[in-house]
């Protein structure tokens, strides 16, 4: 079962290191895309998009914070 994106349980465990998040899980979770291996091949465009990804996953969990 796949969380939303910003929810509180999945933003705190980013925030603090309560939970274990892949790279893959990172990534749908910003992105709402899955990527698969991809992520990890190394190409340009997909090291580009794991960037943006991890933007987003910042701003999500400093959307988190009290």
């Amino acid at each position: 079962m796949r969380r939303a994106a910003g929810s509180s349980r999945r933003g705190t465990a980013l925030r603090d290191g309560a939970g274990a998040v892949s790279v893959v899980d990172a990534v749908v979770a910003a992105t709402g895309e899955s990527v698969g291996a991809r992520v990890l091949t190394g190409d340009p465009g997909d090291l580009r998009q794991l960037a943006v990804a991890s933007t987003r996953l910042d701003v999500i969990a400093l959307n988190e914070l009290p």
